[in-house]
């Protein structure tokens, strides 16, 4: 929704800003699992709260993994 009207207001191309900011937002929220994966990790050895650390870790680690398996195959090795 504020995608929308982020390109509403600047009179941009909608068609053209809608796809390739949709597909940076894509690229981002694989990095935000990443990133929360590797935090819960961190957090299960440190943490004296009572949370299954490991199992958060390891839901945001598949999503990482299955997101980055569909967006960053364009990606040479």
């Amino acid at each position: 929704r504020w995608v929308k009207r982020y390109v509403e207001e600047r009179q941009m191309n909608k068609q053209r800003i809608n796809d390739d900011l949709c597909y940076i937002i894509d690229k981002f929220s694989a990095l935000a699992h990443l990133m929360w994966g590797l935090w819960a990790l961190v957090q299960s050895g440190l943490s004296q709260i009572d949370f299954d650390y490991l199992n958060y870790a390891k839901v945001r680690l598949d999503c990482y993994r299955k997101l980055r398996t569909i967006l960053f195959q364009t990606i040479s090795t």
